[in-house]
């Protein structure tokens, strides 16, 4: 060991096992049960066995997947929060705005009907004025009536402007 301590830090070409590793093996798979031998090789390259006792490299990987897998979800869940308040807000909008158009739907519903019933008087006003029309006729044709049908205030402006 102290000819050429770099053995010590040296895998196996075959195996890719340290010195240490390859003693508890043993030859050939067997185990070795030369724990001093394993002890002193350890204890000249201490820092080969760092990070034995922790979790593998694929264990690392996935923990650190799930972590990063943790975060994403929070911010999702964040997000989705967020539509939903958005959501919530439209929707109370639009109910907002549906009870105005019904208000305002009943005003219009009685607007309707104000103006089914002005044509409806209207149209009776033209009959009226019709059936007064020809009375007028009649009683002109008879020679009752010896004036014009123009209404007075339309005759007194007649006559000023002559």
């Amino acid at each position: 060991l102290t000819a050429a301590p770099r053995v010590l830090r040296t895998r196996d070409v075959t195996t890719h096992l340290y010195p240490f590793m390859a003693a508890a093996v043993g030859v050939a798979g067997d185990v070795c049960v030369d724990v001093n031998t394993i002890y002193m090789l350890l204890r000249n390259g201490p820092e080969l066995a760092a990070g034995m006792a922790d979790d593998p490299p694929w264990l690392r990987v996935e923990r650190k997947f799930e972590a990063q897998l943790q975060t994403e979800r929070k911010a999702h869940t964040k997000e989705v929060d967020g539509l939903k308040s958005q959501l919530a807000a439209i929707a109370l909008e639009r109910d907002e705005m549906e009870k105005e158009l019904r208000k305002e739907g009943g005003q219009a519903r009685e607007l309707i009907d104000e103006n089914a019933a002005l044509r409806a008087e209207l149209e009776r006003l033209k009959d009226e004025m019709g059936v007064l029309a020809r009375i007028g006729e009649e009683m002109r044709n008879e020679g009752n009536i010896l004036e014009s049908p123009i209404p007075c205030h339309k005759r007194q402006r007649e006559s000023t402007t002559e």
